[in-house]
């Protein structure tokens, strides 16, 4: 995944990410709270579960032209690719 555009680390399971990102690598088994792209699809379109722990080496890319606009998590870390 290109990251010259950078990226952020979230570990904040108190704070929602909000921005513009092309993917998300998950660093540390990660549950989600909610995640949320441009054209408001949510985790159920990215995740077979929504509810479930994303193991750590995951890389979640957002799809049809779409990026990620909001992610919060409950616990775990991962990296926001822009």
């Amino acid at each position: 995944m290109e990251r010259r555009k950078g990226s952020f680390i979230l570990n904040d399971t108190t704070t929602m990410w909000q921005g513009r990102a092309q993917a998300i690598h998950v660093i540390a088994d990660v549950k989600f709270a909610s995640i949320r792209d441009s054209k408001n699809q949510t985790a159920s379109y990215y995740l077979s579960s929504a509810s479930g722990a994303v193991n750590a080496g995951a890389v979640i890319a957002a799809r049809d032209g779409s990026q990620f606009v909001a992610i919060s998590i409950t616990g775990g870390a991962l990296e926001i690719i822009f």
